[in-house]
């Protein structure tokens, strides 16, 4: 099946990872290893090699050490991965000089491979024949999740090109499909390419393969998009994290309010509200990993300092007197239920991570569940399934600080977790109330 692959374009330019410091890297093939740096670009998808903790305070401390990887295909990235762990340790003997006893770890890599061969060639199969049923359903199910996400730049690669002959008429014909399931959704940006990841066609370099395409490789699209004015820069708002008090003879009187600039701008001199008390300050300063700044715009994380010593702790929020979050208790949201194990239930008591802030919630109502084939509100529903997305009501013990989602995405966004496993259960968007 010509498998529609979705792909948020809002994370790093792929060009920040190619290069990516890694003392000593394990080769595989499509992945370039090049003077102890290593960049991939595989499936569409940037894949990125981060040093560890203690490697990196070992190299700080002149003790010589190495960090070592593998890549693995998608579909088989579940562990364990023994030809990973083959190829790392092979790695291994050849550093330290000294052979590693494998047992039954070679023959068990052979029989991976071969039921690795196998999903590959099933899926080359369907791959096939996916031309002729076009946009799959898991596809509809991102787009939709996009969609609600607000994510702002979508890019759709249309994979697996060489398996159809690098066919225009296939690829305008998803394309068309895809566009007459998306014209109900709320997607603004969006940009069609048609790749194949296995040859590298219009991923890297321009394909001689498909002249008829127009369009920049996936790699240019995604380190040209324009996403600068994506952030909200208007509402300012400061979830405090954590109440900074080092209690020194240094810093005898110093009182400092960390977290992240979810939205605005914070000026020094600037009057701000403490959320939920109300009460009101001036900003005197505002420290950075880099030292004083005089102002910190959205994502920046900062320490900020007040001119009153006020009763804040970790939940609250700053924002200007003027411009306000909504605060409620009762609340009205998109979720999108993940949990396996046990749908969404009405009543149970669930914890609502939200901002800096956790409460305790249960949903009272189900208002509706959508369907994702026809994207139809279905109404006669009490709970929601793995996978499902409707729109709930729910009261949580205490007020939420908040935004609607498509006003300001970190405000507005919470997680669901199940007190009895501790496990994530579900995502939630909140939104203003119907009238």
């Amino acid at each position: 099946m010509v498998e529609v692959e979705v792909v948020e374009v809002e994370e790093p330019a792929a060009s920040d990872f190619v290069g990516a410091s890694v003392p000593i890297g394990v080769e595989v093939p499509g992945v370039p290893v090049d003077g102890g740096k290593v960049g991939a670009l595989v499936g569409g998808m940037v894949e990125v090699v981060v040093v560890g903790v203690l490697q990196d305070a070992c190299a700080a401390a002149g003790i010589p050490a190495v960090s070592l990887w593998a890549a693995v295909p998608h579909y088989v990235a579940q562990p364990p991965c023994p030809k990973a762990t083959l190829a790392l340790l092979a790695r291994i003997e050849d550093l330290l000089d000294v052979p590693v006893p494998l047992g039954e770890l070679p023959d068990e890599a052979r029989a991976g491979q071969i039921g690795v061969d196998e999903l590959a060639g099933e899926d080359a199969l369907q791959v096939a024949d996916g031309a002729r049923t076009g946009v799959i359903e898991q596809t509809r199910r991102h787009s939709l999740l996009v969609s609600l996400l607000g994510v702002p730049h979508l890019v759709i690669c249309v994979n697996k090109m060489d398996l159809v002959g690098y066919d225009q008429e296939v690829f305008d014909r998803i394309r068309a499909e895809f566009e007459e399931f998306a014209s109900r959704l709320d997607l603004q940006d969006v940009t069609f390419l048609p790749i194949s990841a296995l040859a590298g066609d219009n991923v890297v370099t321009r394909s001689p393969n498909m002249p008829w395409f127009e369009g920049s490789t996936l790699l240019h699209h995604l380190e040209n998009v324009y996403t600068a004015s994506d952030d909200n820069r208007i509402d300012t708002r400061f979830p405090v994290q954590y109440v900074i008090r080092p209690q020194r003879a240094d810093y005898p009187d110093y009182r400092g309010y960390a977290g992240r600039v979810a939205g605005g701008m914070l000026r020094v001199g600037d009057e701000v509200m403490v959320l939920p008390s109300g009460l009101t300050s001036v900003i005197t300063g505002i420290d950075s990993p880099l030292g004083p700044v005089e102002q910190a715009g959205p994502g920046a994380a900062v320490t900020v300092l007040l001119q009153d010593d006020l009763s804040i702790s970790r939940g609250d929020m700053l924002c200007r007197p003027n411009n306000r979050p909504r605060v409620a208790q009762e609340l009205e949201a998109m979720v999108c239920w993940m949990d396996d194990a046990s749908p969404l239930q009405t009543n149970k008591i669930y914890s609502v991570k939200h901002t800096s802030r956790v409460v305790r919630a249960k949903f009272t109502d189900v208002l509706y569940r959508l369907n994702i084939s026809n994207l139809h509100r279905e109404t006669d529903v009490t709970g929601l399934q793995m996978n499902e997305v409707g729109r709930v009501t729910l009261h949580t013990t205490a007020p939420l600080m908040f935004d609607d989602y498509h006003q300001n995405r970190s405000t507005g966004c919470f997680i669901i977790v199940d007190e009895a496993t501790g496990q994530t259960a579900g995502a939630g968007m909140l939104l203003s109330p119907r009238t």
